[in-house]
C-alpha cells in the first residue's frame, strides 16, 4: 500500500466492512459454505446489507417501486424548497429600493440570521429525528415552509422579511439533513450509489433554481 501504510495479510477484509457478494475468491480466504454466511439474505448472489427483518413493515422490505417513489418525492421536495428560498434572494435589490435602504444592508439583515438559524437547526434535527422520527420532522418542516410563504405575502418591513427568512432556515434543516438517513434506512448499500449522487446533484440545482 502507498505512503508507508503496511498491508494486513492476516485480515481477509478491513475491519468494519461487510460482505456484499457471496462469490468468494481465494484472496479473501472466506468459505462460502461457512454456516454464518448461509443465514444471510441475498438478492441473487448479492448479500443484502443492511439485513432486512421478517416484518412486512420493515422499510427494507418495501417494493422497489414504493422505495423509489418515496425517494423521488423527497428529492422533488428538496428542489422545490431550494428554489423557493432562492426566489427571495433575487429580489434583494427590489426590497432595498422599496424600503429605502442599500443592497448590502438587505443582505446583512437576511443572510446571517438565516445561516445561523439553519446551522443551529441542523445540530438538533438528527437527534430529534432519532426520538420522534424523520416523518414528523418532514411534515412539520413542510407546514412551516407553507406558513412562511403565506406570511411572506403580508410582509411590510425588513424585520418582517428577516423573521420569515429565519424561520425558513429552521424549516429547511430537516429537508437538507434527513434525505440521506432515509435512503440508508430504505435502500440497500448496493443500490444507493446513483440515488445518492442524484440527490446531491439536485440539491445543488435546487439551490440555484431561481
Amino acid at each position: 500500500m502507498p505512503f508507508g501504510i503496511l498491508e494486513d495479510y492476516k485480515t481477509p477484509m478491513p475491519m468494519g466492512t461487510v460482505v456484499l457478494d457471496d462469490i468468494f475468491g481465494q484472496a479473501q480466504h472466506l468459505d462460502p459454505d461457512d454456516p454464518k454466511f448461509n443465514v444471510l439474505k441475498r438478492e441473487g448472489h448479492i448479500v443484502l446489507q443492511p439485513q432486512p427483518s421478517d416484518s412486512p413493515n420493515d422499510p427494507l422490505n418495501w417494493s422497489a417501486k414504493h422505495k423509489y417513489f418515496l425517494a423521488c418525492l423527497l428529492i422533488t421536495t428538496m428542489v422545490t424548497v431550494g428554489g423557493t428560498h432562492g426566489m427571495l434572494s433575487t429580489g434583494y435589490r427590489k426590497i432595498a429600493e422599496e424600503y429605502h435602504t442599500t443592497f448590502p444592508e438587505v443582505v446583512k439583515r437576511f443572510t446571517p440570521p438565516y445561516v445561523a438559524a439553519h446551522a443551529i437547526a441542523l445540530f438538533f434535527t438528527s437527534a430529534t429525528a432519532a426520538v420522534w422520527g424523520k416523518r414528523v420532522q418532514y411534515v412539520l418542516a413542510i407546514i412551516m415552509l407553507w406558513f412562511t410563504m403565506l406570511a411572506g405575502y403580508f410582509a411590510n418591513s425588513l424585520d418582517y422579511y428577516s423573521g420569515i427568512n429565519t424561520l425558513g432556515g429552521i424549516a429547511n434543516a430537516p429537508l437538507d439533513l434527513l434525505l440521506a438517513p432515509i435512503v440508508t434506512d430504505t435502500i440497500y448499500i448496493h443500490q444507493r450509489g446513483r440515488l445518492m449522487a442524484l440527490s446531491a446533484v439536485v440539491h445543488v440545482l435546487g439551490g440555484d433554481a431561481r
